[in-house]
């Protein structure tokens, strides 16, 4: 039996991407790519995923005839290859490429199950066959373009430490860009969250999820903050900088950044974008006339902390 390195290369990558996946699972890193609830499955179908690589292994480069052996019912194959007056099987017609059989044949009418498999396994062999042979190099260096993204990629995952998506990405995307820009002044207010008596706990997700509601100053006015996350300056007032977030629905792609405004002139002084900073404060009518918020945050309180376990909201 002849080795061919085309009949594992798909099996390899596939082998190779649910090692990453779950290893990442392990060492608790898959958090930073996917949200929580789709690790559990994430990690099962990789491993679903690597025992179905080793076990197609086994086959991916046995020849056409030996697998349908393989799968045949009778001593001599259910496909008849050595006696060419055998009317009772289907026939490879070698010189057309495809395939030709007897209506009468025993191993597609009711007498083999194994000669049927055996039939549309050489089919599709017969069909990637061709698609291999008339591969053109164009179509063979996309593949091996596809092969190193794919192999460079899962060694980058498993050799660097995984860091969490940065103002550069909230810049790119636009801070509080889902927010509702048909929210305007003393609208009715429906969330749950207006009927809470205990602020305290708010998370950032949960205060910009009411400024998305409503903007009405006699609501925010004297209620207290105290919320953390990364710095990311206001592009149109250096005295703004906002305490950031990103709310991951299913992975990190499609991440949205979410912030509350703070209004802290010098800010620059004793922090950098990207720091992971702790606020303290209350609600005010924005004193900014650059920025477009019209509520903001007045800090009694700023203070750098370290990166949380977990840097994103869900």
């Amino acid at each position: 039996m002849r080795f061919s390195l085309s009949n594992y290369r798909g099996l390899g990558l596939v082998l190779l991407t649910a090692i990453v996946a779950l290893w990442l699972a392990a060492t608790s890193q898959l958090d930073l790519y996917i949200h929580p609830r789709y690790i559990l499955f994430t990690a099962g179908l990789s491993a679903i995923a690597v025992v179905m690589v080793l076990f197609g292994g086994k086959y991916a480069g046995v020849p056409d005839d030996a697998r349908i052996d393989a799968l045949s019912d009778s001593p001599s194959g259910a496909l008849s290859r050595d006696n060419p007056d055998d009317k009772t099987n289907a026939h490879p017609d070698v010189n057309s490429g495809g395939i030709r059989y007897d209506q009468d044949a025993k191993g597609l009418h009711g007498g083999g199950t194994a000669g049927k498999r055996a039939l549309r396994l050489l089919r599709l062999s017969r069909i990637f066959r061709t698609f291999r042979t008339h591969r053109t190099w164009p179509a063979r260096l996309r593949w091996l373009a596809a092969a190193a993204v794919c192999i460079f990629g899962s060694l980058a995952l498993l050799v660097s430490k995984p860091v969490p998506l940065t103002s550069a990405t909230a810049t790119q995307r636009g801070i509080n860009a889902a927010a509702s820009p048909a929210a305007t002044a003393r609208q009715p207010v429906s969330s749950p969250l207006f009927a809470s008596d205990d602020y305290s706990n708010f998370t950032i997700k949960d205060w910009t999820s009411l400024l998305a509601q409503t903007d009405d100053p006699d609501f925010f006015t004297g209620k207290n903050v105290a919320v953390t996350g990364f710095v990311l300056a206001d592009k149109n007032d250096k005295a703004v900088f906002y305490v950031s977030r990103f709310v991951v629905t299913c992975c990190a792609v499609d991440a949205r950044p979410i912030g509350l405004p703070v209004y802290a002139p010098g800010w620059q002084s004793g922090f950098k974008q990207d720091d992971w900073v702790r606020v303290t404060g209350a609600f005010v009518s924005n004193p900014s006339v650059l920025n477009p918020d019209p509520i903001a945050v007045q800090p009694d309180k700023l203070q750098k902390t370290s990166q949380p376990e977990n840097v994103y909201d869900y």
